[in-house]
């Protein structure tokens, strides 16, 4: 079974034929509902963390990369 996938895989290769996720895609996240209030937030000043706790987020972290993917500081 393992071969036969190799070979698959190669043959996609040989093709020219792009495999997985397209890079750069951008998916649908937890943070879409709050969106506006996120650019607002940010607009005042507030850092990623500070917006994490007021809306109740737990994972700043996530947040921060939700902001840097789709440039909301940059956009302000």
């Amino acid at each position: 079974m393992s071969m036969r996938t190799k070979e698959a895989l190669s043959a996609k290769k040989s093709q020219a034929v792009m495999l997985g996720k397209p890079k750069g895609t951008i998916q649908k996240s937890q943070f879409e509902a709050d969106l506006p209030r996120i650019k607002e937030l940010l607009s005042l000043g507030l850092s990623v963390r500070k917006i994490a706790s007021l809306l109740g987020y737990t994972n700043h972290f996530a947040l921060n990369t939700y902001v840097n993917k789709r440039k909301l500081r940059e956009s302000l």
